[in-house]
């Protein structure tokens, strides 16, 4: 029963959109990949991890 409920509990969480990602972050570095110097889009990384939260800064390095 308790597994049904923590389920059903994370489904509205990320419906109503408590649960924190990187979506955000990931769509502004894929913006700058056509239009920005890779100098630039490191600046833009390194400003992100620095002044915003970030829930996984790993795996957003590793994507870019």
């Amino acid at each position: 029963m308790e597994n049904i409920h923590t389920k059903n509990s994370l489904i509205t969480c990320k419906v109503l959109g408590l649960f924190r990602d990187d979506r955000e972050w990931i769509e502004a570095l894929q913006e700058t990949i056509f239009t920005a110097s890779s100098s630039q889009s490191r600046q833009l990384f390194a400003n992100i991890i620095l002044f915003y939260e970030v829930a996984d800064p790993k795996l957003l390095f590793s994507t870019f």
